[in-house]
């Protein structure tokens, strides 16, 4: 609540003085929902642990799946997990690409690039990678803040696209 006005009452406000674009609307009420949907899905899980990962955090969801901050208690770091979303394990296609990410992730070294720790498929439970956990703000939640001056734009597009030519190198296409 900000105010007395709510969150979705301030967007609204903002589109009709033309101060936030549509896809931004979008990206916002989404957001809300999937918060909501993020913070239930944590609160069910918080006190479990995946395989040796204790869980501390949402970090977001994709239809590629949701991840979520972790520590390894084994080895005594932070991760990230990225769990497949329920339709795709019960895929087998799905579950082929999963693994085979895992696998071209895995063939990639490059600074600009995430490195993948390990593949953990138990076997009750959903499959999951163990990333390289990446402090920061995302891109998307950075150009929500507005125009970015052109000098930082290109260290972003640069920093992109070094990573996909990698990538590329590798015969991998993103």
């Amino acid at each position: 609540d900000m105010g007395g006005m709510t969150a979705e009452r301030a967007i609204l406000l903002k589109a009709q003085k033309n101060e936030i674009t549509e896809h931004q609307i979008y990206c916002k009420i989404a957001g809300k929902i999937q918060d909501a949907h993020n913070k239930k899905i944590l609160e069910e899980i918080a006190e479990d642990e995946l395989a040796h990962y204790r869980i501390l955090e949402v970090l977001g969801a994709r239809g590629a799946g949701m991840v979520y901050s972790a520590r390894d208690t084994k080895l005594d770091r932070n991760v990230a997990l990225k769990l497949l979303p329920e339709a795709v394990t019960n895929d087998p296609d799905g579950l082929r690409r999963f693994r085979r990410e895992a696998t071209l992730l895995a063939s990639l070294n490059h600074p600009n690039i995430g490195r993948i720790y390990g593949l953990e498929e138990p076997a009750a439970g959903t499959p999951f990678l163990v990333l390289e956990p990446l402090d920061g703000e995302s891109l998307a939640s950075h150009l929500e803040g507005g125009p970015v001056p052109l000098d930082e734009s290109l260290q972003i597009a640069r920093s992109i696209a070094f990573a996909l030519e990698a990538a590329h190198e590798r015969g991998i296409v993103h």
